[in-house]
This record gives structure tokens, C-alpha cells and sequence, in this order.
């Protein structure tokens, strides 16, 4: 198996690399191929060797004791271990999953925040902008300020649909 070490970039791909390699380690166990049990032990110390501390501490502690089950136990042990440790793989992979997705949903509830917030600051300038061109003259002067008031109420009139699509 060729795994790509430096295209694993988020917690989902080195899970999925540790993933596949455990399920190589159970396929040689199963076959009682001591290459593939080799192969597999060496995959697993090269993903000890190339996952980043920060993104996959805890599967580095998985693969570790993966290792330990393919060196040291009966092939009946290893595979009830390592059938333990895609267990524990999948209950850390859930976790993590879990508080990613509440991290984006805190994350669009403070998008909606915010286009809320332009929603009100807009209305509240329209209607600032509105009066004083009412309050305007015919002077050369006070007309070129009006149209500057038609353009940037147009322009916030052009944008406030906009904002409204911003999805939390």
C-alpha cells in the first residue's frame, strides 16, 4: 500500500491512512502472511513517523499500540487488538467530527450575526441619508451631494439582498 504522507492534511485523511492500515494489518493476521504483517507493521511506524503531533496525537497512540499487537501476540490476540483499536479509531474519528461540526454551526451562527447586524446599520442609514437629501437645495453644491445620496442609497439598496443570502 503507497500512502502519500504529504497529501494528509486534515484529521479525516491521516484517520482514513491509519484506517486502511489497520485493516491491512487485520487482512495479513487473517491470512497469517508474515510479509504483509511486515508491511503493515512498517506502514504503521511510518505513520507514527509523518503525522503531525497536533492534528494526530491520539491516532499516533493507536498506531502504536497496533504495532505492539502485530509483533508480540498470537494471531487470535492481535486480531481481537487490533479489531480494538479500529474500534477506538472510530469512537476518536466521532468525537472529533462531533465538535468540527459544532464549531461550524457556532461558526454560522456568527455569520448570521453579523449580516443581521448590516441589515439594521443599513436601514438605519437609508433612512439618515433619505432626510437629509429632503432637507437639499437647488445649488450646484447640494445637488452633487443629492446624487451622491441617490448612488449610495442605490448601492446599499443593491446590496441588502445580498446580505440576506448569507447562510449561517
Amino acid at each position: 500500500m503507497q500512502i502519500d504522507w504529504d497529501g494528509l492534511n486534515t484529521f479525516a485523511d491521516w484517520s482514513g491512512a491509519l484506517d486502511r492500515i489497520l485493516a491491512q494489518a487485520t487482512e495479513a493476521l487473517q491470512a497469517g502472511d508474515a510479509a504483509q504483517r511486515v508491511e503493515a507493521s512498517e506502514l504503521l511506524l511510518e505513520f507514527v513517523r509523518n503525522s503531525p503531533d497536533a492534528t494526530a496525537a491520539q491516532l499516533e497512540v493507536i498506531a502504536k499500540a497496533a504495532m505492539d499487537d502485530l509483533a508480540g501476540k498470537a494471531v487470535g490476540e492481535a486480531l481481537a487488538s487490533l479489531s480494538a483499536r479500529t474500534a477506538e479509531l472510530a469512537l476518536h474519528s466521532k468525537v472529533i467530527n462531533a465538535i468540527a461540526e459544532d464549531n461550524e454551526l457556532k461558526a454560522r451562527s456568527i455569520r448570521l450575526d453579523k449580516a443581521r447586524q448590516v441589515i439594521d446599520a443599513t436601514a438605519g442609514i437609508v433612512v439618515t441619508l433619505t432626510e437629509l437629501r429632503q432637507t437639499l437645495r437647488d445649488s450646484a453644491d447640494d445637488l452633487a451631494v443629492a446624487a451622491k445620496i441617490d448612488r449610495a442609497v442605490k448601492a446599499i439598496h443593491d446590496l441588502v439582498p445580498f446580505v440576506m443570502k448569507v447562510k449561517g
